[in-house]
């Protein structure tokens, strides 16, 4: 293989390499964002439990 064949190779490589970085990036991202929602959730769910609760008189349960 020439010089310019290994080069072309290796620009292939990196950008392959840059796009797989791009991609890992936006799905981190992604999976973050989704944790974070969940996680909202869990903790608007809880406080409704908690309100409810004192609302009938029972005790209050720990919110972690």
């Amino acid at each position: 293989m020439s010089t310019t064949g290994y080069d072309a190779c290796g620009l292939a490589l990196r950008v392959a390499i840059g796009v797989t970085k791009t991609q890992f990036s936006k799905l981190a991202k992604t999976y973050s964002s989704n944790v974070v929602s969940l996680v909202r959730l869990v903790e608007a769910a809880s406080l409704q439990y908690a309100s409810l609760l004192s609302n009938q008189g029972g005790e209050s349960p720990v919110i972690i």
